[in-house]
């Protein structure tokens, strides 16, 4: 199983200038709810919000998502 990595993802925020999760929800075109369901380490991420998060970002899909510690479950 897989995870965003969350830390990256505010970093890659940083750099674009987004402040809040609603406002880069509002860039995905997808709620606020999904969003922190995206980053929620509770959840298999969704190919397709997790593919816009990341082009959206310009950032490395490696650095995004990261493989699930199955010790943290």
């Amino acid at each position: 199983m897989f995870e965003i990595d969350k830390e990256t993802v505010h970093y890659y925020m940083h750099k674009k200038g987004i402040t809040s999760q609603n406002e880069l929800a509002k860039h995905l075109n997808i709620s606020k709810t999904q969003l922190s369901t995206l980053l929620s380490g509770k959840f298999n991420p969704v190919k397709s919000n997790t593919c816009k998060l990341i082009e959206y970002l310009d950032a490395p899909v490696n650095e995004v998502i990261k493989q699930k510690d199955p010790k943290h479950n």
